[in-house]
């Protein structure tokens, strides 16, 4: 078989030399550090935290809970309803400020209707997320699971698409490649706001995080001699404002790509060459 030949020639040309401990170090283990940044990030980013009807006109003075209380109806467990309100005004409202009505009155002399603006959101947690910046909730809450949905073909297609150019080019340069166009796409889709572009910037963002994971493992485990065994892990510290957070994923990753080109290039000539089972086949 090929590939036995090919690991008793590497084990007597040497296979732990400074070219593996550069690729594993300087490259394998910080992309995997990074990499658990990917599928966890969405869970920030589309987190939908309490929310409920916008109602204008509140003055500085009137504090929030006051304002709910005239403006926002009450569920069946006692919490303040996240997508109806009382069908009322600021000029309704303002009058009632004095001695506030029981909600049954407001119910009954006002009426209950759909949000007829905005939300508002507690930022106890979260300044903004995606979900709230496109105002996600309600009869709009199912697009937060089409936006991972989305996501997740783009994992489908790229793992279909990067895993074969792998075998045709080489797994180092595919490798690189799905880090580009995840710093680049990762990038891009934060300053889009048509749902159409944050859809496909999130499609084309998705296709690289399959193999860049398993590339970033073959390689270790193949050209690295502590046997790629590199954990990712995640990072805990999660920002408050959703638009923070693949800025510092994807720019570590487009850092790490072009700290690796610069390092690891003059080791290139170095690289053996054997036949059938040339450098190219394995990475």
């Amino acid at each position: 078989m090929v590939a036995p030949v090919f690991e008793k020639v590497l084990e007597e040309v040497g296979d732990s030399g400074q070219y593996q401990r550069l690729l594993y170090w300087l490259y394998v283990v910080p992309i995997n550090f990074l990499i658990p940044w990917v599928p966890l990030a969405v869970i920030f980013m589309t987190s939908t935290p309490d929310h409920w009807c916008h109602v204008p006109g509140r003055p500085n003075q009137v504090s929030l809970e006051e304002w709910k209380f005239l403006t926002i109806p009450r569920e069946k467990d006692g919490a303040y309803s996240s997508c109806k309100q009382y069908n009322v005004t600021s000029d309704d409202v303002l009058p009632l400020l004095q001695e506030p009505p029981s909600p049954e009155l407001m119910n009954a002399t006002f009426g209950i209707t759909e949000c007829q603006r905005f939300w508002e959101y507690d930022r106890t947690d979260y300044d903004s997320t995606l979900s709230t910046q496109q105002h996600w909730v309600c009869e709009q809450a199912s697009m937060a699971a089409t936006w991972q949905s989305v996501g997740v073909a783009g994992n489908v297609v790229g793992t279909v698409l990067f895993n074969s150019l792998s075998d045709l080019i080489g797994r180092m340069p595919v490798l690189t490649m799905t880090v580009a166009v995840f710093a680049v796409f990762g990038l891009v889709r934060l300053y889009v706001t048509s749902f159409a572009a944050i859809m496909i910037t999130t499609f084309l963002a998705s296709t690289s995080f399959p193999s860049m994971l398993e590339l970033a493992l073959i390689i270790g485990c193949y050209r690295s001699p502590l046997d790629g065994c590199c954990p990712g892990t995640a990072w805990t510290a999660a920002p408050r404002s959703w638009r923070t957070l693949p800025p510092r994923t994807a720019g570590r990753f487009l850092s790490r790509c072009r700290r690796r080109c610069r390092q690891l290039s003059p080791h290139k000539a170095r690289r053996p060459t054997l036949g059938p089972c040339s450098y190219s086949s394995i990475v």
